[in-house]
């Protein structure tokens, strides 16, 4: 009898706009934005996040919480000026053809296609995370908590993302107030309109539904 296969979190993401873009130079930035990731997270990647072409890349994690850690990753180096805006596909199922450790090529199964299905949706209505877990209610917490954190996001501004990042972290108010030359209560008032103290919360909550994903559904 044929074994059935394993489920995995397949994650795929594509450069927003990139035929907008400068091709080599976004190509660039997103290998090496992938071999960070690889690098950083090596212990929960299964197969390497690869660049599959130019302004595409795919890899598979064992986890929910992986997955996420890798999408939240990416967002930071964005936040950075590291890589261009990216869109993902994130889905939870089966992978009939053995894991690829080396590369994320080779590989076959209804997790894949259904990602490359999703990543690769021209309708307006596509969002920034395309989700597909296990469970029904999870996807749409995880989706919904992904979609507020990137209706935050999507509004800040260029010149305020040194202080966003610097509030994102654990600095104390008090110390980020004399990194920007800034009064204390100035920052405070910035941290209330960036919503940053909300993005923070946001993202626990993501990380939560993944973990609860984890436990319920196990790892691959």
């Amino acid at each position: 009898m044929q074994e059935a296969p394993k489920f995995y979190h397949v994650l795929m993401g594509d450069i927003t706009g990139s035929s907008k873009l400068e091709g080599q130079s976004s190509s660039e930035s997103l290998i090496k934005a992938t071999n960070e990731v690889n690098a950083r997270l090596k212990d929960e990647i299964l197969s390497p996040f690869t660049v599959t072409l130019g302004d595409e890349f795919q890899g598979v994690t064992g986890s929910a919480t992986a997955a996420l850690n890798t999408i939240f990753t990416l967002q930071q180096m964005t936040r950075l000026g590291l890589l261009p805006e990216l869109h993902y596909a994130w889905v939870f199922g089966p992978i009939d053809t053995k894991i690829n450790a080396e590369i994320a090529h080779g590989m076959l199964g209804p997790a894949l296609s259904d990602a490359r299905r999703n990543l690769t949706r021209k309708d307006r209505d596509r969002p920034e995370t395309h989700v597909e877990l296990f469970d029904l209610e999870l996807t749409s917490i995880m989706k919904n908590t992904l979609r507020a954190m990137h209706d935050i996001s999507n509004r800040w501004k260029q010149e305020d993302l040194d202080l966003i990042e610097d509030l994102l972290g654990d600095t104390p108010i008090t110390e980020v107030a004399k990194i920007h030359q800034r009064d204390t209560s100035s920052v405070y008032r910035r941290r209330e309109t960036l919503m940053t103290e909300t993005y923070k919360a946001l993202e626990i909550a993501a990380l939560s539904t993944a973990i609860k994903h984890d436990t319920e559904f196990g790892n691959a």
